[in-house]
C-alpha cells in the first residue's frame, strides 16, 4: 500500500505541468464556489459539492502525502496538519475556508519550489563557469594556452576575479561534491521549515 502512495507522489513530482494545471483548475472551481455562495445564494449542498471538487483538485496530493507519511511512521508533518485543519473546516461547515486554505498553501509551496529550482540552476551555472584559456608563464613570457593543458606546478597569472587551481584528475569529483552539498542544504532547509529539529536534519544530511 505504501508503494502505491509513493508511486502516485513520484509521478506528480515528475509532472510539474500537471500540478500547475490542477492548481489553476482548483482555483477556478473555488472561485465559482465563492460566486455561487455569495452572489446566487444557491442551495448549501451545491456549494458543498463545488468546494469539495475544488478541495480534491487542490488537496488530493497533500492528503495522499499525509497518509503515506503516517504509514512510514511520520505523523505530525505539514501535510498531516493541513489535512486535519481543512477537513475539520469541512466538518464544521466552513467549506470555502477549507478550500481557500489549501489553495493558498499550494501557492506558497509553488513559490518555494520555484525559488529552490532557481537556486539550483544558479549553482549549476556557476559550476559550468570555467575559463577556456589560462595565462601561463613560460620562459619569462606570459602565453594564453588552453586551460586543460595547465599542469600542477605551472605558474599562471590570474585575472581580477582571482584563480583557483584544481588538479584535473579530481575536477569532476569536486564539482559533483559541491553540487551534492548544495542539494543537501536545500533539502535540509525545507525540512527545517516543515518543523523537524536542527539535530535531526543535520544528522540525516550533514548539512544546513
Amino acid at each position: 500500500m505504501n508503494q502505491v502512495f509513493n508511486m502516485i507522489i513520484e509521478d506528480d513530482d515528475n509532472e510539474s505541468g500537471k500540478s500547475i494545471f490542477l492548481l489553476i483548475a482548483g482555483a477556478v472551481v473555488f472561485t465559482a464556489g465563492v460566486v455561487l455562495e455569495h452572489a446566487f445564494m444557491v442551495n448549501e449542498y451545491i456549494t458543498l459539492a463545488v468546494f469539495a471538487a475544488s478541495y480534491l483538485l487542490l488537496g488530493g496530493k497533500v492528503v495522499i502525502r499525509a497518509i503515506s507519511n503516517i504509514i512510514k511512521g511520520s505523523i505530525f508533518t505539514e501535510h498531516f496538519l493541513m489535512t486535519v485543519a481543512t477537513i475539520g473546516a469541512f466538518v464544521i461547515g466552513e467549506y470555502a475556508e477549507a478550500s481557500g486554505v489549501m489553495l493558498f498553501y499550494l501557492v506558497g509551496e509553488l513559490l518555494q519550489d520555484y525559488a529552490v529550482d532557481k537556486s539550483n540552476d544558479e549553482i549549476e551555472s556557476l559550476l559550468d563557469i570555467r575559463p577556456d584559456t589560462a595565462n601561463l608563464y613560460i620562459n619569462g613570457e606570459i602565453n594564453a594556452v588552453p586551460s586543460e593543458t595547465v599542469n600542477p606546478g605551472d605558474i599562471i597569472f590570474a585575472d581580477f576575479d582571482g584563480v583557483v587551481v584544481i588538479p584535473q584528475n579530481i575536477e569532476k569529483e569536486l564539482c559533483e561534491s559541491a553540487k551534492n552539498k548544495a542539494e543537501r542544504e536545500n533539502i535540509s532547509r525545507k525540512e527545517l521549515l516543515e518543523g523537524k529539529s536542527l539535530r535531526e536534519v543535520y544528522d540525516k544530511y550533514g548539512a544546513l
